[in-house]
Order: structure tokens, then sequence, then C-alpha cells
């Protein structure tokens, strides 16, 4: 199942993005933080509500639109505070990658923060032994 696999790319994201830290890696561990959101909330989208894309590429905009639109505005599967988190680590993974600044501890370890609370939330929807708690509309 394609979700699973976007699962297993986000936990092995938010791993490489701790490692980034403890080795003071601070910007590459924030743009790990990102795409462990990023690809936990295409494995919910898939999940959830089957949702695929136009031409079947996951862009980052469609994601997070379609992300809030459809898991927490219309059917409030998620709280706004994680659906917001997709926004915020994408603001801070550009001023990681393409600032001519390096991201501090205390940004690398909020985004650390971040991710896990996000990633948590959709692994919470997606797992148990009975499947999704949010069941598909």
């Amino acid at each position: 199942m394609d979700w699973q696999v976007y699962l297993a790319k986000a936990r092995n994201n938010l791993r490489t993005a701790q490692s980034a830290y403890e080795q003071g890696d601070f910007d590459s561990c924030v743009s790990r933080c990102y795409y462990a959101v990023f690809q936990a909330a295409i494995a919910a989208l898939i999940r959830l509500t089957d949702f695929r894309p136009a031409g079947g590429e996951w862009s980052h905009k469609v994601t997070q639109a379609e992300f809030n639109r459809r898991l927490v505005m219309r059917r409030k599967v998620f709280s706004g505070q994680i659906g917001r988190t997709l926004l915020t680590l994408i603001e801070w993974r550009h001023r990681a990658d393409y600032a001519p600044i390096n991201t501090s501890r205390q940004i690398a370890r909020a985004g650390i923060a971040l991710a896990e609370a996000f990633l948590s939330a959709i692994q919470e929807q997606l797992g148990g032994p009975h499947g999704p708690k949010s069941r598909q509309s």
C-alpha cells in the first residue's frame, strides 16, 4: 500500500532529522523535519481520503492545501495546530536551505518537536489493529 511507503519515509526523515540535530547540523535537521511532515501528510491524504493529485505528482502547495482543506477544516480529523505545522516547517526549511544564515539549535529543536507531534497525530489516525480511526467520506 503506497500510504505505508510514505509513512515509512516520514519516519526515516524524522530519524535523519534527529541524527542531524545530534551532529549539530541544524539546517539539515529542519529540512528533514519538513520532509517528515510532508510525507506523513501524503500518507494521511491517501489513507483517509483516497485523494491523489492530478498527474500523480505530490507538490508541496497541493499537499498542504488538501491536507488542511480535507482533514483539518472539512472533516476535523486534525487540529488547526497540526495543520499549521506544514506551513511553519516549509518556511523554516526555506530559510535553512536558501538563506545566508544558519539555523539555530532552538529552531532545530522546535522543528523536531513539531515533526514528532505531527507524526504522532498521523500515526494515531492511521494505526491500530482496526485501521484508521477516521473513516473515509
